[in-house]
């Protein structure tokens, strides 16, 4: 399992926002899509966010949502090493669940933090100031500390 941000596509919007693809790879498998283009800088921060909290507060799930869709990634402990990730997407009465897989806690935060070096490579490659994720460097330096 792993998170993509790709650097193509990526652009910087009047408001200051950052647009980009994001996405989780899952052997051949894409969640949402292959290429999935959203807030990613922003997202990104919400589930570096959501990691650190959780593990902080020894909380048995968090969740990682999209800005754009119906989707979202559900992580619960279910043993001492080891999160059961549900690939979900919400309609108006319930969640579906559209893939389930494991990984320990360890794996899940080498793989945020690797998703955070790829966006600050994406950023610079774009020409996007760093001050535009200052708030994804601050948590980052803290992911990298737990």
């Amino acid at each position: 399992m792993e998170i993509i941000i790709g650097e193509e596509n990526v652009n910087l919007g009047d408001g200051g926002q950052i647009t980009g693809e994001i996405y989780f790879k899952i052997n051949d498998y894409y969640f949402p899509e292959r290429r999935w283009n959203d807030f990613f800088v922003t997202i990104l921060q919400w589930w570096v966010h959501n990691y650190i909290t959780a593990i902080r507060s020894n909380s048995y799930t968090f969740e990682f949502h999209f800005m754009d869709g119906p989707y979202s990634v559900k992580a619960v402990l279910i043993e001492k090493n080891l999160y059961e990730i549900r690939l979900l997407m919400t309609n108006e009465n319930n969640n579906t669940e559209i893939v389930t897989t494991h990984v320990c806690p360890k794996e899940l935060q080498d793989m945020l933090i690797k998703a955070c070096k790829r966006a600050f490579k994406v950023l610079w490659l774009a020409e996007i100031p760093s001050d535009k994720a200052v708030g994804l460097k601050s948590l980052y330096e803290e992911l990298k500390k737990l």
